[in-house]
């Protein structure tokens, strides 16, 4: 794995671990590797057991418990397991229900809310790259202003609605229900070529109640990831959505088996020196240790975050008793001074206060600390999809495509500049791809067909590098699952990255902001476009 920033010291890991991190909750994550442990040893336990049974037998042994020690071990672990798991959960079992029964999970709506902010940063980082495959960049601009003119064309016409019509409608002038009245319907069920395209076409597809599969039958995407990221609320404890689809998702396996059986492992100088790597064994009982601590951080904030809302919900009923609060009243952005909670004189400061209060005892009253925090329980997927990444798509590390390795790197490091390493890696990538070009006649071939060849490069699919021109046939052969297989590794890791984005966004408005809903990220525009006449 990729390790991007230096480890926190153990005095600082032990402070933060004292405030969310309890006896009980190792007893937990211990208790869920035994039953894992003790149910994947019970069929090897029956089949010892059943050999000596039978062995005892046939040597003519008398009556034994011996033989069944190998099942009586396999249960004893998972009947402890069952004991270290449930039990401590009974102590923390009220808060927790009272945060669940006051809507902990619908903060799932916040982060559909954020939508316009989720889509605007995958369209650059995603989808653009996948339109360009098809459409030239005058393509782009055509129907980039074609839009433009068809908008420009229906405010003109909202415009002459009279004052009490828009206002009846919500709006004060026509441009206000233009962004509403486009994405009724897709512009296509085809890859956009322009970013406004592909935005009316998203934001349709994902506004209606459609299965994944019937959204991308009438969008043209495939938004499966996108869509179960959306269905997670944040600081939940069932919020595990980025590590289900690593874990899970049979195209990011499949993904992950091409890097297996390219035997194209990431140089030993990207992965973490915390121990010293002299062997694979080691390094991959070091991502044990990684996951571990990062289960652990997590189910510990989460779980925190839920008890101390328990707690102000306790706080807030008995100063407000006639008010309906929920968890959405003060650890959603924005939501404190809705027109509701305006009717209780001075409830929104309270809110507010509660908001701050609660992330603050969980995660710190120092900002940085608190941010530090939440890299703790979302840097290491995010490792973990960069290395996927890194290992899969040559382009993005090359800077082929940008944002590239290099952007997003400094990106996380708050604008600091790339260690060497990285950048001697990217280096290296590059001249990687001027030797595929040497053979490969790029010139000849179509935009996917080169993003094909230098992905199964990269990962020396089919032994490309040792048989280089002989394999290039059977590879574009498999040109449509390696592009599946490559948007696949790029959505995941483009939603890990503003999964923790958007956590810190939260921290930041709610703890340390004053509940100032800004977005995280930039929403970028297209440049102002002149008016200009289309043929049909």
């Amino acid at each position: 794995m990729v390790k991007i920033k230096e480890s926190p010291g153990l005095r600082s890991s032990v402070i933060c671990a004292r405030r969310v991190i309890q006896p009980k909750d190792i007893c937990v994550l211990a208790g869920t590797y035994l039953i894992r442990y003790g149910i994947r040893t019970l069929l090897p336990a029956l089949a010892l057991t059943l050999t000596m049974i039978v062995g005892n037998k046939a040597l003519g042994g008398g009556k034994s418990a011996l033989p069944f020690t190998p099942m009586l071990v396999a249960f004893l672990l998972v009947a402890i397991g069952f004991a270290l798991k449930f039990f401590p959960i009974f102590f923390s079992k009220k808060r927790l229900t009272t945060a669940e029964a006051r809507g902990f999970d619908q903060l799932e709506l916040y982060r559909k809310e954020r939508l316009p902010v989720l889509l605007d940063s995958l369209e650059e980082r995603v989808f653009r790259h996948e339109s360009a495959l098809i459409h030239d960049p005058e393509a782009r601009d055509i129907e980039e202003r074609a839009i433009q003119e068809r908008q420009n064309e229906i405010t003109s016409h909202l415009d002459d609605l009279s004052p009490e019509t828009l206002h009846w409608l919500g709006a004060t002038q026509g441009s206000d229900l233009v962004d509403g009245l486009v994405r009724q319907h897709p512009l296509s069920n085809g890859v956009e070529a322009s970013r406004s395209g592909f935005l009316i076409t998203a934001h349709s597809g994902l506004a209606a109640p459609l299965s994944e599969t019937a959204t991308r039958a009438v969008t043209g995407y495939d938004f499966s990831l996108l869509l179960d990221y959306l269905d997670g609320a944040p600081f939940h404890t069932s919020d595990t959505k980025i590590d289900e689809q690593f874990q899970g998702h049979p195209v990011l396996r499949e993904a992950l088996k091409d890097v297996k059986s390219g035997k194209r492992s990431l140089p030993r100088y990207l992965r973490p020196s915390r121990f010293t790597r002299h062997s694979d064994i080691l390094f991959h009982i070091t991502n044990l240790f990684d996951a571990m601590e990062e289960k652990l951080w997590r189910a510990g904030i989460c779980r925190e975050v839920m008890v101390q809302s328990g707690r102000s919900f306790l706080e807030v009923d008995a100063a407000f008793p006639d008010a309906l609060i929920t968890a959405s009243s003060f650890l959603r952005p924005g939501d404190a001074d809705n027109d509701y909670h305006r009717q209780f004189p001075e409830l929104p400061e309270s809110l507010r206060s509660q908001g701050q209060q609660v992330l603050q005892r969980v995660l710190g009253k120092d900002q940085d600390d608190a941010l530090a925090m939440i890299d703790r329980m979302k840097m290491h997927p995010l490792i973990r999809a960069f290395a996927l990444r890194l290992s899969y798509d040559p382009e993005y590390v090359a800077e082929i495509i940008r944002p590239g390795f290099i952007d997003d790197i400094e990106s996380i490091l708050d604008g600091q500049e790339a260690p060497a390493r990285f950048v001697r890696y990217r280096d290296e990538v590059k001249a990687d791809m001027t030797e595929l070009e040497s053979f490969a006649a790029p010139a000849q071939r179509s935009r996917e067909e080169i993003r094909t060849l230098r992905t199964a490069w990269h990962l020396n699919l089919n032994q490309f590098r040792e048989r280089r021109e002989q394999a290039i046939d059977e590879i574009l052969g498999t040109q449509k699952a390696i592009s599946q297989k490559l948007y696949y590794v790029r959505l995941h890791h483009a939603l890990t990255l503003l999964d923790r984005e958007e956590y810190r966004h939260i921290v930041q408005a709610i703890a340390f902001n004053g509940d100032v809903p800004t977005p995280p990220l930039k929403v970028t525009s297209p440049e102002p476009i002149k008016p200009t006449t289309i043929k049909s």
